[in-house]
Protein backbone atom coordinates (compact mmCIF):
# COMPACT_ATOMS: atom_id res chain seq x y z
CA UNK A 1 0.00 0.00 0.00
CA UNK A 2 0.90 3.52 -1.06
CA UNK A 3 -0.37 6.56 0.44
CA UNK A 4 0.32 10.23 1.00
CA UNK A 5 1.11 11.33 4.47
CA UNK A 6 -2.19 12.88 6.57
CA UNK A 7 -3.76 16.14 5.19
CA UNK A 8 -1.34 16.29 2.07
CA UNK A 9 -4.12 15.43 -0.55
CA UNK A 10 -6.41 18.16 1.25
CA UNK A 11 -3.72 20.71 0.72
CA UNK A 12 -3.27 19.63 -2.93
CA UNK A 13 -6.99 20.09 -3.91
CA UNK A 14 -7.39 22.78 -1.75
CA UNK A 15 -4.14 24.63 -3.68
CA UNK A 16 -5.88 23.45 -6.81
CA UNK A 17 -9.54 24.93 -6.33
CA UNK A 18 -7.91 28.50 -5.21
CA UNK A 19 -6.10 28.04 -9.03
CA UNK A 20 -2.38 27.56 -7.38
CA UNK A 21 -0.31 26.11 -9.11
CA UNK A 22 1.46 22.66 -7.68
CA UNK A 23 5.01 21.21 -8.91
CA UNK A 24 7.06 18.34 -7.68
CA UNK A 25 10.76 18.44 -7.18
CA UNK A 26 11.91 15.18 -5.70
CA UNK A 27 14.95 13.12 -6.15
CA UNK A 28 13.60 9.81 -6.22
CA UNK A 29 13.11 8.42 -9.57
CA UNK A 30 10.39 9.51 -12.35
CA UNK A 31 8.78 5.95 -12.06
CA UNK A 32 8.55 6.11 -8.56
CA UNK A 33 6.40 9.62 -8.23
CA UNK A 34 4.24 8.67 -11.16
CA UNK A 35 3.08 5.70 -9.45
CA UNK A 36 2.51 7.31 -5.88
CA UNK A 37 0.24 9.77 -7.65
CA UNK A 38 -1.88 7.19 -9.51
CA UNK A 39 -1.77 4.92 -6.83
CA UNK A 40 -3.10 8.12 -4.08
CA UNK A 41 -5.17 10.44 -6.42
CA UNK A 42 -5.69 8.92 -9.34
CA UNK A 43 -4.04 8.56 -13.06
CA UNK A 44 -4.91 12.00 -14.10
CA UNK A 45 -3.62 13.63 -11.67
CA UNK A 46 0.08 13.65 -13.11
CA UNK A 47 -1.47 16.68 -14.98
CA UNK A 48 -2.75 18.54 -11.63
CA UNK A 49 1.24 19.98 -11.46
CA UNK A 50 2.51 22.61 -13.82
CA UNK A 51 6.61 21.01 -13.17
CA UNK A 52 7.44 17.39 -11.93
CA UNK A 53 11.49 17.25 -11.79
CA UNK A 54 12.97 14.06 -10.47
CA UNK A 55 16.35 12.44 -10.27
CA UNK A 56 16.45 11.96 -13.72
CA UNK A 57 16.58 15.99 -14.42
CA UNK A 58 19.39 16.74 -11.89
CA UNK A 59 23.21 15.80 -11.95
CA UNK A 60 23.13 16.55 -8.02
CA UNK A 61 20.82 15.78 -5.42
CA UNK A 62 19.40 17.37 -2.17
CA UNK A 63 20.75 19.29 -0.03
CA UNK A 64 21.84 20.29 -3.52
CA UNK A 65 19.21 22.90 -4.43
CA UNK A 66 19.58 22.08 -8.16
CA UNK A 67 15.98 20.03 -8.07
CA UNK A 68 14.21 23.09 -6.76
CA UNK A 69 16.28 25.58 -8.90
CA UNK A 70 14.68 23.67 -12.35
CA UNK A 71 11.01 23.67 -10.67
CA UNK A 72 11.13 27.76 -9.89
CA UNK A 73 12.55 28.14 -13.29
CA UNK A 74 9.81 25.76 -14.64
CA UNK A 75 6.96 28.12 -13.18
CA UNK A 76 8.77 31.63 -13.70
CA UNK A 77 8.57 31.81 -9.63
CA UNK A 78 10.48 33.72 -7.13
CA UNK A 79 11.67 32.26 -4.13
CA UNK A 80 8.76 34.57 -2.09
CA UNK A 81 6.15 33.06 -4.37
CA UNK A 82 7.04 29.57 -3.57
CA UNK A 83 5.52 27.47 -0.56
CA UNK A 84 7.73 24.34 -0.37
CA UNK A 85 6.72 20.90 1.70
CA UNK A 86 9.26 18.70 2.87
CA UNK A 87 9.74 15.81 5.21
CA UNK A 88 13.39 15.83 5.40
CA UNK A 89 16.82 17.73 6.83
CA UNK A 90 18.05 17.41 3.19
CA UNK A 91 15.53 18.92 1.74
CA UNK A 92 15.40 21.58 4.05
CA UNK A 93 18.45 22.68 3.09
CA UNK A 94 17.89 22.36 -0.13
CA UNK A 95 15.01 24.69 -0.10
CA UNK A 96 16.78 27.16 2.23
CA UNK A 97 19.54 27.38 0.19
CA UNK A 98 17.65 29.23 -2.17
CA UNK A 99 15.80 31.20 0.48
CA UNK A 100 12.47 29.03 -0.28
CA UNK A 101 9.59 29.09 2.79
CA UNK A 102 9.59 25.20 4.43
CA UNK A 103 6.81 23.59 5.81
CA UNK A 104 7.97 20.46 7.44
CA UNK A 105 5.98 17.45 7.67
CA UNK A 106 8.18 14.36 8.57
CA UNK A 107 7.83 10.98 8.23
CA UNK A 108 8.11 7.68 10.18
CA UNK A 109 11.81 8.08 8.53
CA UNK A 110 12.79 11.67 9.50
CA UNK A 111 10.98 12.17 12.52
CA UNK A 112 14.31 12.65 14.15
CA UNK A 113 15.84 14.77 11.89
CA UNK A 114 17.27 18.26 12.90
CA UNK A 115 14.85 20.53 11.11
CA UNK A 116 16.21 23.67 12.14
CA UNK A 117 15.50 26.44 9.98
CA UNK A 118 12.26 25.42 8.85
CA UNK A 119 9.49 28.11 9.15
CA UNK A 120 6.89 25.59 10.24
CA UNK A 121 7.40 22.08 11.65
CA UNK A 122 3.88 20.12 11.91
CA UNK A 123 3.29 16.92 13.11
CA UNK A 124 0.40 16.11 10.56
CA UNK A 125 -0.58 18.23 7.98
CA UNK A 126 -4.29 17.37 8.63
CA UNK A 127 -4.57 18.68 11.79
CA UNK A 128 -6.52 22.00 12.30
CA UNK A 129 -4.46 25.52 11.27
CA UNK A 130 -5.40 26.53 15.12
CA UNK A 131 -3.36 23.40 16.52
CA UNK A 132 -0.68 23.58 14.83
CA UNK A 133 2.96 24.54 16.36
CA UNK A 134 5.78 26.43 16.35
CA UNK A 135 8.51 23.88 16.84
CA UNK A 136 11.62 25.54 15.87
CA UNK A 137 13.01 28.48 18.45
CA UNK A 138 13.24 31.20 17.10
CA UNK A 139 11.29 30.79 13.45
CA UNK A 140 9.18 32.90 11.45
CA UNK A 141 6.17 31.74 9.19
CA UNK A 142 7.69 33.48 6.24
CA UNK A 143 4.98 32.63 3.83
CA UNK A 144 2.31 34.82 2.50
CA UNK A 145 -0.75 34.77 4.59
CA UNK A 146 -3.15 34.46 1.23
CA UNK A 147 -1.19 30.97 0.60
CA UNK A 148 -2.45 29.73 4.51
CA UNK A 149 -5.90 31.06 3.87
CA UNK A 150 -5.67 29.25 0.85
CA UNK A 151 -4.20 25.64 1.97
CA UNK A 152 -5.65 26.26 5.38
CA UNK A 153 -8.96 27.37 5.93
Amino acid sequence: NVFLRPGIEDIIHRARRHGLKLAIATTTSRPNVEALIAATLGSEAMTWFQSVRTGEDVSRKKPDPQVFELVMRDLGFPADKCLVFEDSANGLRAAKALDLPVIITPSIYTADDDFSGADLVMKNAAEPLSHRKLMHAGGSIAVNSEYWEKLFT
